[in-house]
């Protein structure tokens, strides 16, 4: 194995002009790649999380969150 690579990185220093055909070749390659990956302008984005504040001045949490908190965040689910 490291024979092997040992050949390939010869081979790579001893022919420049290959060297810089493959360099280019990936290069190329790359680059028109790169503008072939489809792309949004403006993807839709989902915040699965909302926060709700209900304030009833003189009620209870308990009786706020029963009777209105939970009726507002069954309409909007």
């Amino acid at each position: 194995m490291k024979n092997q690579l040992s050949l390939f990185w010869t081979f790579l220093l001893t022919r420049f002009r290959v060297t810089v055909l493959l360099t280019a070749a990936m290069l190329i390659v790359g680059i028109g790649s790169y503008q072939s990956i489809p792309r949004e302008s403006d993807p839709d984005v989902e915040i699965p999380i909302a926060a709700i504040t209900t304030v009833w001045p003189g009620a209870t949490a308990q009786d706020v969150e029963k009777l209105v908190t939970e009726k507002i965040e069954a309409e909007i689910k």
